[in-house]
């Protein structure tokens, strides 16, 4: 019993200490001590694409243009949607390529009219704007980056459903300075860039834990 007594003696003491570090304005010991473990806030759905049948239309007008940055953008918003349970299906990529190669006029169609060809609920529509694999500093630098925006559209009205506060939704991502070659090289980067811009763009349709 003594033991006992003295350990639940200690810990008095130092949450005592603790209240009277935080009163006197000591934020490290709180971080260090407490922040820990404070549940991280959830913050919730943007739009809630549930039960949706969604398309994720990607248009690269960027100067440095690669298929592979379509359809890896397409395919990691696919996967991470669809592991949340965010969307009831999502259109596969194989049918978005096959649809462009049998109609060149593909730009030219409205949001809507994409949707409407491939029987969608929601269009998920990003545009990329600049996109860089190569870094400026010679042959074998990579550091990727991209920037765009992202919005959705309803196929049955054509109307704007997210975001709620603008136009659309900017982003923008860097990659990390790295060197290598040939066509393997590159895609792997291009993938993580993708996927890095993914997890931006597809946590604004589900539930998810603030990152501390």
């Amino acid at each position: 019993m003594a033991c006992k007594y003295t350990l639940n003696n200690k810990l008095l003491i130092l949450f005592n200490l603790i209240g009277l570090s935080c009163l006197s304005g000591c934020g490290a010991l709180y971080g260090t001590l407490i922040d820990p473990f404070v549940p991280a806030r959830t913050i919730p759905a943007e739009l809630n694409l549930e039960n949706q049948t969604v398309l994720i239309w990607v248009d690269n007008v960027a100067s440095q243009a690669t298929p592979h940055l379509r359809r890896e953008l397409t395919e990691q918003l696919r996967q991470q949607l669809l592991a949340q349970k965010a969307v009831g299906s999502v259109i596969e990529y194989p049918l978005l390529a096959r649809f462009r190669h049998r109609h060149p006029d593909a730009n030219s169609m409205t949001i809507q009219q994409l949707g409407r060809k491939f029987f969608a609920d929601r269009v998920l529509y990003i545009l990329i704007n600049q996109f860089h694999l190569r870094h400026e500093a010679g042959e074998g630098y990579y550091r990727t980056s991209i920037t765009g925006y992202a919005k959705v559209i309803d196929v049955s009205d054509g109307q704007l459903l997210w975001p709620a506060d603008m136009i659309h939704r900017p982003f923008n991502y860097s990659g990390i300075l790295a060197t290598g070659s040939g066509e393997n090289f590159e895609i792997k980067q291009i993938r993580e860039l993708c996927r890095q811009t993914s997890s931006k763009i597809a946590p604004c349709f589900y539930d998810h834990k603030e990152k501390k």
